[in-house]
């Protein structure tokens, strides 16, 4: 993190906007740097993807009460877990968010749940869980959801959904919204 370090105590980047940091090996303490750091206070997309990321930095992005600004998160190829679903589906740190990628992690049925009742993310246009291991019960969990009724895109490519999960997804009153759905190598 020695690198987002320097970053983060620059004082000439207090308008920065847009910060893609795929692939840089982060480490831990690298949540709580653009959680609490200033030059990251405006941020309004941020890409993590393809780093070690674990659940305690999307717990320490969920609760940050500086990132009020975020609409874009890409968290994909990562060490997540449920626990980080379940962070970010109830985080105030996130509540702006439109854009969440949380693909190729292990998030599994029960993060799916947990983001299916999600309090935190009421504009939610986008969510990408594909590569997750979701089966029938993640799908059904989705579909049953009220609070995913903003979502326009749904990838859940390269999971374990079957048919009654299919069936469970085109048959929702809560995904009328759907404009693309991924659902690519499935079972």
């Amino acid at each position: 993190a020695g690198g987002l370090t320097a970053l983060a105590g620059s004082p000439h980047l207090r308008d920065l906007r847009r910060l893609d940091l795929h692939a840089n090996a982060l480490r831990a303490g690298a949540g709580e740097l653009l959680a609490e750091r200033p030059p990251f206070a405006r941020l309004r997309a941020l890409d993590l993807s393809d780093n070690p990321v674990r659940d305690a930095t999307a717990e320490q992005l969920a609760r940050s009460a500086q990132l009020v600004e975020l609409r874009r998160l890409d968290l994909s190829i990562g060490k997540l877990t449920e626990a980080a679903a379940r962070a970010l589906a109830d985080g105030p740190g996130v509540r702006g968010l439109t854009h969440l990628n949380l693909g190729h992690n292990e998030v599994g049925d029960r993060g799916a749940d947990a983001l299916a009742a999600a309090n935190a993310l009421p504009d939610l246009r986008v969510l990408a869980l594909n590569h997750n291991r979701l089966t029938d019960a993640g799908a059904e969990a989705l579909a049953r959801s009220p609070q995913l009724a903003t979502l326009e895109k749904l990838d859940l490519s390269g999971n374990r959904i079957g048919d009654a999960g299919a069936k469970a997804l085109i048959d929702s009153p809560h995904l009328g919204r759907l404009r693309a759905l991924r659902f690519a190598r499935n079972k």
